[in-house]
């Protein structure tokens, strides 16, 4: 398992982006979700190629919706092993592994988690709810659960950093880059 995160710079390493790529790259109206979308690309193609013992720019990320089958949205895919990808305008993460892997980064000093999305044991204020979310985040993109669901995943024994267990999901979550981001990561 290879789990990154970056904070978002101007430089994004040179690889070959696929045309739907560049297409959604494009289609950001501001400047640093552009920069954020193509520096998620870059990494997650780092931590896959950690894995796959491979050249990360040789590296094709295609997308695939479980639901519709559209290829211009959906879940990442790079053949060989299992990614996925975060971005927020600051900070990127991804991860890549052998099984089935989620993972969100998402920005601190924002506590605005709607409690439609939090079951009621979780629902107090602090700096739990921003790592509630960040775990469901992650369990969706697993596909443990769906953004309907979020409400249905009781969390509320977590309230620290750290590894935790839901169902048959181990889940880790911590601050990044001097507690300017909070990342989960959820794996089979």
């Amino acid at each position: 398992m290879d789990v990154r995160w970056s904070a978002v710079t101007d430089e994004v390493a040179p690889y070959a982006f696929t045309p739907a790529e560049l297409r959604r790259a494009e289609s950001f109206r501001f400047a640093a979700d552009r920069d954020a979308y193509l520096a998620a690309h870059a990494l997650v193609r780092d931590c896959a190629a950690a894995l796959l013992g491979a050249d990360p720019a040789v590296l094709t990320l295609t997308h695939l919706c479980p639901d519709c089958g559209d290829t211009e949205h959906g879940r990442p895919i790079i053949e060989g092993v299992h990614v996925s990808l975060s971005h927020t305008r600051t900070h990127v993460a991804a991860a890549a592994a052998d099984r089935l892997i989620g993972v969100d980064i998402e920005e601190t000093g924002r506590e605005d988690v709607p409690d439609s999305v939090l079951a009621p044991g979780e629902r107090g204020d602090g700096p739990s709810r921003l790592r509630r979310w960040v775990l469901k985040e992650a369990l969706v993109k697993v596909g443990a659960t769906s953004l309907d669901g979020l409400a249905g995943v009781d969390l509320s024994h977590v309230d620290t950093d750290g590894r935790f267990r839901w169902r048959d999901w181990d889940l880790d979550v911590s601050l990044v880059d001097g507690g300017r981001a909070r990342l989960g990561v959820a794996v089979a």
